[in-house]
């Protein structure tokens, strides 16, 4: 397979580009770790493939417009609910 043929193709199956994809997976991740409260912000960027610690700040809040620690301390207010994540790609995406 080509890259054109797996952009093409990731376009036709998610009507999304491979990167919104990859940022969407990454997100879910992300969230998934920072619902466990003995993991570390500066955990989730490795774990998620983010190295420098400035950039996932910086990518996190653009994706869903907070900060981890503000997703981190919303979810200490919820209880643990559900809570329902801003995106702006257009798609919402809501945590555990």
């Amino acid at each position: 397979m080509t890259a054109s043929w797996y952009r093409r193709h990731t376009r036709l199956v998610w009507r999304r580009t491979p990167q919104q994809v990859l940022d969407e997976l990454r997100l879910l991740r992300a969230t998934e770790l920072l619902h466990d409260p003995s993991v570390p912000c500066w955990a989730v960027g490795p774990a998620i493939g983010i190295e420098d610690e400035a950039y996932l700040a910086r990518w996190f809040k653009r994706q869903t417009g907070q900060t981890m620690t503000a997703l981190r301390r919303g979810l200490a207010l919820a209880g643990g609910r559900k809570v329902q994540l801003e995106n702006p790609t257009g798609t919402s995406n809501s945590t555990d």
